[in-house]
């Protein structure tokens, strides 16, 4: 098992107050594009509560990256929000009708002490 696509093209998390409080953290994404031969580059945006805490662009299917973008949790913060532009493996001579974007293999939040 390597991870999980998302569809769509916003996605989001929320993240319990008694598991992550309030801090400074590191979130560490592991994942892959959904992003065919000529295509564009898959686009993220990631935010937390609205507040744009990074961007990714992939531009190669099947290649996985890691990123870690530093996150303020304050309190009452409880929700991350990954915006996209996916696409449907159809549009490029597939099956599947889904309309891919980032395929997460991990998602973790850090405490940075």
């Amino acid at each position: 098992y390597w991870g999980r696509w998302t569809t769509g093209g916003e996605v989001s998390l929320q993240l319990p107050e008694d598991r992550f409080p309030a801090g400074s953290y590191r979130l560490e994404l592991s994942g892959r594009a959904y992003a065919p031969p000529g295509s564009e580059p898959l686009k993220v945006e990631i935010r937390l509560d609205g507040s744009s805490i990074g961007e990714l662009e992939l531009q190669e299917s099947g290649k996985e990256r890691t990123v870690w973008f530093p996150v303020e949790l304050e309190p009452g913060q409880r929700e991350l929000r990954f915006r996209q532009n996916p696409r449907s493996p159809m549009s490029y001579g597939g099956t599947d009708r889904r309309e891919l974007g980032l395929g997460v293999r991990s998602l973790r939040l850090i405490p940075v002490p």
